[in-house]
């Protein structure tokens, strides 16, 4: 059979993202959960299906941009509409802007969603909130927005959003006006939205109703004129408020907030840890490794020191008989039971009488030589 190459390309394009439920992408997914050392998309599932199916869930699912979370949330979505939910995937950044978003940006954009994917199969719901919302943004505005009495409310989002989205002054007074009513917004989300979706969606015979946004982890790393960093302000500061829409929801947000010092507070945010998916998994032989801070003993994947805990997502350690020993693990893979703090080499890794001679620098990997 002669090699289609170009087709064999496309195939092999790192970028693209695979669409499970289509059976073209389908015979080019591979499960990478046993290389990865977990099923995180199956724990994600197990938490909506079986232990709060009738209660909303919040989770937080993160890891290197490239690494396929987009390719295991759209299997994710395939397998809950298999047992029965209505799932509403969207990518933020094909309507947000990507390094200036608030908490109201990421509320209108789900409302949105939810609401143009609840049209689509005849399910017309229109919050007085939002019809009144709409008229007063207008006026505030001084710009008119051509949104009918009668207009559907994802139509009505759409067209602010678009009004916004290319000039910062509007967005900036747009956000002066929302700020002070992001809990009404949130309120009306939850009671003239979200409720009667997921009763109607009952009537249906879908079992409920689960939003999955992705890209968040793509928000850029920029200061908020409150000095907090973007990351940290929508995920830790305003957290609370995006833990609060009724229904299920998935989070993507920036691996970043897994190492920094605000994990705690994020953690407590959303009452849940968030789930990191990696690149590959750890291989390391039996035995013990002597460092500095004591013996080092490898068992399925884990390390643990007798100054504290260190646990990797991705990586792998090997030494040799001799002389030299070779540490090899992914750069942002570590935290530390103390303090979950990160750094490119762990203390407890580097005995004293040891001095590095090479340090290497790869794609998300570092690997390090002793003498």
């Amino acid at each position: 059979m002669k090699l289609d190459l170009v087709r064999f390309f496309q195939a092999c394009n790192p970028s693209k993202t695979l669409v499970v439920s289509k059976p073209e992408d389908r015979q080019y997914y591979i499960d990478f959960s046993k290389v990865r050392g977990a099923k995180i998309i199956e724990e994600l599932g197990r938490t909506i299906t079986r232990l709060a199916p009738e209660e909303p869930t919040c989770q937080l699912f993160t890891g290197h941009i490239g690494c396929g979370k987009s390719t295991e949330l759209l299997r994710l979505k395939a397998e809950l509409e298999q047992q029965g939910l209505h799932v509403v995937y969207f990518e933020s950044s094909q309507s947000l802007d990507m390094a200036d978003i608030d908490v109201t940006d990421i509320l209108l954009a789900v409302a949105r969603e939810v609401s143009q994917s609840l049209e689509a199969i005849k399910i017309n719901l229109k919050p007085g909130y939002f019809k009144n919302l709409f008229t007063e943004i207008s006026e505030f505005l001084q710009t008119p927005l051509d949104i009918g009495v009668e207009a559907e409310l994802s139509v009505g989002i759409a067209k602010i959003t678009a009004k916004t989205k290319d000039s910062p002054k509007l967005r900036g007074q747009l956000r002066q006006y929302l700020e002070p009513r992001t809990n009404g917004i949130l309120e009306s989300i939850n009671k003239e939205l979200l409720k009667p979706a997921r009763e109607k969606l009952k009537q249906q015979g879908k079992k409920g109703l689960v939003v999955i946004i992705d890209n968040l982890d793509r928000v850029d790393n920029s200061q908020k004129p409150s000095g907090h960093y973007q990351p940290e302000y929508l995920f830790v500061e305003r957290g609370e408020q995006l833990n609060q829409l009724n229904c299920h929801v998935v989070y993507t947000i920036p691996l970043v907030l897994i190492f920094s010092n605000a994990l705690g507070r994020l953690t407590n945010r959303f009452g849940v840890d968030p789930k990191v998916t990696s690149a590959g998994a750890i291989s390391a032989s039996a035995g013990a490794i002597s460092a500095s801070a004591g013996a080092i003993s490898t068992s399925a994947g884990a390390i643990s020191t007798s100054a504290g805990a260190i646990s990797t997502s991705a990586g792998a350690i090997s030494t040799s008989a001799g002389a030299v020993s070779v540490v090899i693990f992914t750069t942002t893979a570590f935290t530390t039971s103390r303090n979950r703090s990160s750094s490119f080499l762990p203390p407890c890794l580097l005995p004293p009488a040891s001095k590095p001679v090479a340090l290497y620098f790869m794609q998300k990997k570092t690997a390090v030589c002793y003498e």
